[in-house]
């Protein structure tokens, strides 16, 4: 049918222009593109002879007049056109009599509230900066078509459902081709729990919203071919050139590819429900893909856990000085926010470079957790010097943070004052700290148990606690 052939060419035509997308912020005026809402307040027809628009409802209506045999369609055109605007004036002189005649007679009355805007909470889709990529214009016209469209055909007709259906798959591909570009589509179909587990993972929702658009707009989207592979300077040229290291791994083009969607969202307030879209999910999408280029930038991951662990935390006394890790990994704090600056991905103080701080905080505190987990042998000494070097570490980076930023290291805090767990309460601890992973809880009971052990045990009494640690063992495994 025509809906189907107009629908898919908009389609491919979006899918070719996200293929050479650069994401760069197009310097268009933000008014330039009106919310979707007043494409559906306002009144679409025909004003093809220079007078006022006849709408679609009223030539539908009046087919049979206008095209009567023997009459003049032109004539009649004009007719119904001018009756219409003759109309319109009328209710608009009356409006404005009445406004003013209320204004007079009440003086000592409080003045009417504002009427909310269409749309209801639609009103506050205007918020926030105005950010266009070349695909997201594209998007947003095809909507704005869309609309009318659907005017034209009757929103109470079956073809109109369609037509919704179209406009919710061009925001949907928008969706999933950011996803694949920036995200990890490998989390998508992993089947080991690594998509739900650690910075930057999919949420539950986001999982099934991603299924939802791979399954209904497959035509559109094709088999999945990691673009970074393919040779030559097209398109996996300029992916491999945008996710790069020395360009940040796309955090710049990422945050403006995240701004252009939300802006999509925000035009098109109050139809969130025919695009199967809520800012709850636009931030899923954001946390995952911001999380993974600061993961990448930080890369915390291959240093931090090492140098933690191979620490000494076997000690007496505890010293004044905090160990060498913490200095470097404050340094890399101090160089984060210097690439910030440079590439210019926020302004400072701007509640967008605070999540971008959160995510970088996330990777840190992983790295670090995962660092104390791999300790053996830890005596209360020791403990105390990791909550030494955590302090030295938050102190850090509250200087180079932004001033509204407060670290959070209550995971990494937790996990440390766990030591003091009694034996007997380790079991319901386990059970009660799940944001913990399986290997780290089962490290740290091995450590406490060696840290409980006293000095000299008979051969019985050292088979005893081996049999007390390995039915804990099995119960926490059974229980998480």
């Amino acid at each position: 049918s025509f809906l189907d052939a107009y629908h898919r060419q908009n389609m491919e035509a979006l899918k070719q222009i996200l293929d050479k997308e650069l994401w760069h912020n197009l310097p268009i005026d933000g008014g330039s593109i009106k919310p979707l809402r007043e494409a559906m307040a306002r009144d679409v027809g025909v004003n093809t002879f220079g007078e006022a628009i006849l709408p679609f409802r009223v030539l539908a209506a009046e087919k049979d007049k206008l095209f009567a045999e023997g009459s003049d369609p032109v004539r009649t055109f004009r007719e119904l056109s001018s009756t219409l605007s003759a109309a319109a004036e009328t209710t608009t002189t009356t409006a404005a009599a009445a406004a003013a005649t209320g204004s007079h007679d009440g003086g000592d009355k409080e003045e009417a509230a504002p009427s909310p805007s269409p749309g209801g909470e639609a009103g506050a889709a205007d918020d926030g900066a105005a950010v266009f990529t070349s695909s997201s214009v594209k998007v947003l016209k095809s909507m704005e078509r869309y609309i009318y469209l659907m005017k034209v055909m009757g929103e109470g007709e079956s073809k109109s459902s369609k037509v919704v259906e179209g406009f919710g798959q061009l925001f949907d591909l928008y969706f999933w081709h950011i996803f694949q570009f920036f995200g990890n589509i490998d989390m998508l179909y992993a089947r080991d729990g690594s998509a739900t587990d650690g910075t930057g993972a999919l949420t539950l929702r986001l999982k099934k919203n991603l299924d939802r658009i791979s399954r209904t707009t497959s035509y559109a989207i094709g088999a999945y071919v990691d673009a970074t592979e393919q040779p030559g300077e097209g398109v996996g040229g300029s992916k491999r050139a945008i996710l790069s290291s020395g360009n940040m791994y796309g955090l710049r083009e990422s945050t403006v590819a995240l701004a252009s969607l939300s802006h999509i969202a925000r035009l098109s307030a109050g139809l969130q429900k025919d695009l199967q879209i809520s800012t709850a999910l636009i931030a899923d999408l954001q946390e995952h893909i911001c999380s993974l280029s600061v993961k990448n930038i930080m890369s915390l991951s291959k240093w931090v856990p090492d140098e933690v662990a191979h620490c000494d935390w076997a000690i007496k006394d505890v010293g004044m000085q905090q160990h060498e890790w913490v200095d470097r990994l404050n340094g890399q704090f101090y160089q984060f926010q210097l690439k910030l600056d440079a590439i210019g991905v926020v302004a400072k103080g701007d509640l967008s470079e605070n999540l971008l701080w959160t995510y970088a905080l996330s990777a840190a505190n992983e790295a670090i957790l995962e660092g104390f987990s791999r300790v053996k042998k830890c005596t209360i000494e020791g403990r105390a010097a990791m909550s030494l070097d955590l302090q030295m570490f938050t102190a850090g980076v509250k200087r180079f943070s932004p001033k509204s930023f407060e670290p959070d290291v209550r995971l990494v805090d937790g996990y440390i004052k766990a030591f003091y767990v009694p034996e007997s309460d380790l079991l319901h601890w386990a059970m009660t700290h799940r944001e913990y992973k399986k290997d780290q809880i089962l490290r740290l009971v091995h450590c406490i148990f060696d840290a409980n052990k006293p000095s000299s045990l008979k051969p019985l009494e050292i088979q005893k606690k081996k049999k007390q640690l390995k039915e804990l063992e099995t119960a926490i495994l059974n229980e998480l």
